[in-house]
């Protein structure tokens, strides 16, 4: 992730079409802080040193609300072994050998297969999982099965672990992400699409009342 700050001298803060005269950007930065330092010192030539988080709002609450208004999902990073995982979408089911994920559960990372790397993608739809493996941007193969365990099989590699647990569907933090949507869900009608901008929702307000390691009662 790189960071690029740029300075806009503002003629009237009553005219949006009047945002012009000065503009100043830095080079490509890997913080916010060092772009942000690195205009002011060719803007204003001052060597004081501010926090770029700050000087573009990241600490201010309401800001960071009106980012996160339209974000339905944060991906989730998941490490086992040298194999970063990232779920990128959750679904539940109460499915047998499912363990809880289900329609819209994604999940995916990158590991050497014949002799290059490859993107492994799984995909939960219509009670089948779907394993797809992609190289340079094309799926070269794809490989469908009722459970899980069973579509890894065929892969052939990382033999040593099952899917659910390579793909990090039995892991404590998907796991307590799959429970709570559940409970969640049993609120609202059975049609009803919950979103993870709701579920955050439900969160903030539990978190407002000092409640944590929220465990849904039918799973005790």
């Amino acid at each position: 992730m790189s960071s690029i700050i740029e300075l806009l001298n503002i003629d009237d803060y009553n005219k949006e079409d009047l945002i012009a005269d000065l503009r100043v950007s830095s080079k490509i930065e890997p913080y916010p802080s060092t772009a942000i330092n690195s205009c002011y010192k060719e803007v204003f030539g001052t060597k004081t040193e501010y926090s770029g988080m700050a000087v573009i709002g990241f600490e201010d609450e309401k800001i960071i609300q009106q980012l996160l208004d339209k974000i339905e999902f944060f991906l989730i990073f998941l490490q086992i072994e040298k194999l970063s995982v990232v779920i990128s979408g959750l679904g539940y089911s109460s499915k047998d050998g499912y363990y809880g994920a289900g329609e819209d559960f994604t999940s995916s990372f990158i590991t050497r297969y014949q002799n290059s790397q490859h993107l492994f993608l799984l995909k939960l739809e219509d009670n089948q999982c779907i394993l797809e493996i992609y190289h340079n941007a094309n799926k070269i193969e794809q490989f469908t099965e009722s459970m899980p365990n069973d579509v890894w099989k065929k892969v052939g590699i990382h033999k040593k672990f099952s899917e659910s647990y390579l793909f990090r569907i039995t892991h404590e933090t998907t796991q307590n992400l799959l429970q709570f949507e559940v409970a969640i869900s049993k609120i609202y009608p059975e049609d009803y699409k919950l979103q993870d901008k709701k579920l955050r929702a439900w969160r903030a307000m539990f978190k407002a009342y000092r409640c944590s390691n929220i465990t849904p009662a039918f799973f005790i």
